[in-house]
């Protein structure tokens, strides 16, 4: 995340405003679908990359050098059509859809209370995320996810499981009503996306909304205060998931490669740690004093820059920006120059068509020459469209590949080469064609799609910030005082700054508009953005942020102090895997694993070079025999993501830039690992210390139990797969037979039988699926050159995995599946040595106590 520059608006007001583009990292197992159904489960937290556009002519981003032609995305995003303004719109209603794998909600939230049985916390792992709408591609969320996050946990902090029951009731009541109104804002946003990007949508954001309300009438009439907490956890998730596919909360990324990380954590924790400090201060406060208290926050406060720079941090000026086409309304002849680049990519098209028509090693050089040579003028103009870039280098490809074919263009093979070649050029003529339509459509649509979209996003963006964090939207000028009876600020106060933010961002990413004058139609479409962000409902800013006590607690933290022995200081414990109740039980003890890190990185020169080690350990780990027992797995950790987990952790130790950051996500891939964490065993602690002896440090008994039940399991599903898919094959078409007659409500519990009938074959290779979608995102998301090869090996294993999975798959489908207990302890108690003596070599350079 970049943050920009300090500027001032026409008015002399300083402003400051950020750039962010959002990926989110991680839904681990849970990602959505690519056009073919598959599920790609996706993981990233990488490091902010942000390119600054420097031409008057931006318009979607500056792609990155491509050679080759180059393979379309799965999902292509096309400018919707306005169409008639009187035709009925889209509208969203709560409903239940079978959709595919991709778009099931892993996320579990953990619903923790206090001694008074109100709500303490909502934990929310870092790891998990909901389905994006893009396929293998995460998008940019405009609002950072996390603030989505806090706001949620920040709304049912301090009430009963009944009244958040009924406070998330009413939240998701409010959007799907918005949603449901043909007239509303978000209706109108819906009637603004692609037509395939709304089709994806719809039917996700309907069974979101049904299973919120679903969960919650479940927690209702829950009979116990834990199966309560648990149905209003998965509400939590749903209600998640639903904001994450609301029309431009998530938006397509620049790039064919997708989102990068957006390095919110720091701007959040500048935001958290004042509302820590505000609540301590206000603790023992009553009403009307922290209303007093609220009245000096607004009337100025030293830190007031700091914050208010990390609350506009947490919105993807650029993403909006750039979905908003605002730089069309603000500058409409810019159609002319993609108009001129669209007809030099067709006469370069032209003349590739005619020269391969009849090749001539004597004449043809010079003219291919020139044609690589204009493909390339193309490319390099400062914020070329994407597709017109594309065609140019798909085009600049081919020119190079047919100049390599000159001297077999007398044989029947170079021939039937350049005929191929010959073929493929008017699909890249097509695609730049279609690039020019597009944007030719959206400049005709701009000034109203600009105004919509841009002062929806800016207001959603502040009432989300407003609950999580409101002592800084005050104390910054964020959003103004509100009101003391309503609660809520004054709208036109919050557009306007609202509106300062953007003009200064428009300036940042659109430099070429402002460099000579001010665009002409800039006051006005500022004026229409402003006026349809007045016509918004009222900003609600509660008194207390007494969920931030809370937000405080994570699962690892990891610092790293270069040259200290120790150098890591180890905060905590790693998340253990989903279907782990607890913390579990760490075979190799937890004492042990976490000096790892120290282990592996003594003796660095530098932080980079520790950095390269530890980096060097999880690529040689991810092809370890450990690794390998990933099939041997217990089904319902293995279903609930584990392995994904577990390279994604792996992927973030690649992509983490300081060596605290890697350290943490070593040792989070660490515990994930086959057979690390298991749930047999004592509880109850082993006194385990960092200096005990290898026996000691080893839970072979929890490792031994677990391994037996897995050959108990294994055995059972290799005995009953095949009559149990049989069953639910049955029960399924049934459904369908009954749907067809008319009988909804038999339809219905038949599939919900069939749904709990556990099918191991099914499992793995839905988690096969799961892996290899993964394995494509970290490819196509790696970097250029040397750098990317980590990512190749890390891709390599992950699809290894895939694969004994699948053979895992048709062994218990047989019904000829081995007992794997006897492997599982052998490689486990292999790999404690291993680590204990790597341990054991690290501690005698501890200082002498």
């Amino acid at each position: 995340m970049a943050v920009r520059g300090k500027g001032k608006t026409k008015a002399g007001k300083k402003t400051k405003t950020v750039s962010r583009s959002d990926s989110d990292p991680i839904d681990v197992g849970a990602s959505e679908p690519t056009a073919d159904g598959t599920d790609p489960s996706l993981s990233t937290t990488g490091s902010l990359s942000k390119t600054k556009r420097t031409a008057s002519t931006a318009l979607i981003g500056t792609p990155s050098p491509a050679t080759g032609p180059l393979k379309r995305d799965s999902v292509d995003f096309k400018t919707p059509d306005p169409g008639d303004p009187t035709k009925k719109r889209r509208t969203v209603t709560a409903s239940e859809h079978k959709l595919p794998k991709g778009a099931e909600i892993h996320l579990r939230p953990a619903i923790e209370m206090s001694e008074t049985n109100t709500i303490e916390g909502v934990t929310i792992s870092s790891l998990q995320r909901t389905p994006s709408p893009f396929g293998a591609r995460m998008g940019d969320h405009t609002t950072a996810w996390q603030g989505h996050v806090d706001s949620v946990r920040a709304r049912l902090h301090g009430k009963s499981i009944a009244d958040a029951t009924e406070t998330l009731r009413q939240m998701q009541a409010e959007a799907d009503e918005e949603m449901a109104d043909p007239n509303s804002v978000g209706a109108r946003l819906l009637d603004e996306l692609a037509g395939d990007d709304a089709d994806r949508r719809v039917p996700r954001l309907e069974d979101a909304a049904f299973r919120v309300n679903d969960f919650l009438d479940e927690a209702d009439s829950a009979t116990t205060p834990d199966k309560a907490a648990a149905n209003l956890s998965l509400a939590v998730a749903q209600h998640l998931a639903y904001k994450n596919y609301l029309p431009f909360t998530t938006v397509p990324p620049k790039s064919e490669r997708g989102s990068v990380g957006s390095g919110e954590g720091r701007y959040r924790n500048n935001l958290v740690d004042f509302e820590e400090q505000r609540r301590t201060a206000e603790k023992d406060m009553k009403q009307e004093e922290k209303q007093a208290e609220r009245e000096k926050l607004a009337a100025g406060h030293p830190d007031a820059l700091l914050l208010d720079d990390s609350l506009w941090s947490m919105f993807a000026f650029d993403a909006a920006l750039r979905e908003s086409h605002i730089q069309f309304a603000l500058d409409p002849t810019l159609v002319t120059t993609v108009n001129d680049d669209f007809t030099s990519v067709q006469g370069l098209g032209d003349t590739l068509t005619k020269l391969m028509g009849k090749p001539s090693a004597a004449t043809t050089p010079k003219e291919l020459q020139g044609a690589k040579d204009e493909a390339g003028r193309i490319m390099k103009r400062p914020g070329q469209d994407d597709r017109i870039f594309r065609a140019a280098s798909s085009l600049k490809d081919i020119a190079e590949q047919f100049h390599g074919l000159l001297l077999k263009a007398h044989t029947k093979t170079g021939q039937k080469q350049i005929g191929e070649l010959s073929d493929a050029v008017p699909t890249e003529v097509d695609q730049a064609r279609q690039a020019r339509d597009a944007i030719k459509q959206r400049a005709e649509h701009a000034p109203e799609r600009a105004a919509l979209v841009l002062a929806h996003l800016l207001h959603e963006h502040q009432q989300t910030m407003a609950p999580a964090y409101p002592h800084a939207v005050i104390a910054s000028g964020f959003l103004p005082i509100p009101d003391s009876e309503t609660g809520t600020a004054d709208i036109t106060k919050a557009a306007e700054t609202a509106i300062a933010q953007l003009e200064s961002a428009l300036r940042e990413e659109y430099p070429g508009l402002f460099a000579d004058d001010e665009p002409a139609k800039l006051t006005d479409v500022l004026e229409a953005i402003q006026n349809e962000y007045i016509g918004l409902p009222p900003i609600a800013v509660p008194l207390d942020s007494g969920w931030v006590e809370h937000a405080k607690k994570t699962d690892l933290v990891v610092s790293y102090d270069h040259g200290k022995v120790p150098a890591f200081t180890v905060n905590g414990r790693a998340p253990a895997p989903s279907g782990v109740a607890g913390m579990g039980c760490h075979t190799t003890a937890w004492a042990i694993e976490q000096q790892h890190p120290d282990a592996l990185v003594h003796g660095a020169k530098d932080p980079a070079d520790a950095l390269g080690r530890l980096q060097a350990a999880v690529l040689k780990d991810v092809t370890s025999d450990v690794m390998k027992l990933d099939a041997a797995l217990p089904f319902d950790q293995i279903q609930a993501g584990q392995l994904t987990a577990a390279y994604t952790a792996a992927r973030q130790v690649l992509q983490a830039r300081d060596v605290g950051t890697a350290a943490t996500s070593y040792l989070t891939f660490r515990n994930l690992l086959p057979y690390a964490t298991v749930d047999a065993g004592d509880r109850g602690g082993h006194s385990e210390k960092k200096d005990g002896d290898q026996k000691s440090t080893f839970d072979a008994e929890a490792l031994r139990v677990t391994a037996a039940l897995k050959d108990t399991e294994l055995k059972t599903a290799a005995k009953d797969d095949a009559r149990l898919a049989q069953q639910k094959q049955a029960l399924l078409d049934d459904a369908l037979k009954a749907e067809g007659e008319g009988r909804q409500d038999d339809a219905d519990r038949l599939r919900e039988q069939a749904d709990r009938i556990p099918v191991a074959s099914e499992r793995l290779r839905a988690a096969a699926d799961d892996l290899k979608e993964l394995a494509d995102d970290v490819t196509s998301a790696a970097p250029d050159g040397d750098a990317g090869k980590p990512y190749e090996t890390l891709s390599k294993a992950i699809k290894a995995s895939a694969r004994r999975l699948e053979a895992m798959a048709a062994e218990v489908q047989s019904g000829k599946a081995a007992a794997p207990a006897a492997n599982v302890v052998s490689t486990r108690t292999t790999e404690h040595g291993k680590v204990w003596r790597e341990v054991q070599a690290f501690r005698v350079h501890l200082p002498a106590k």
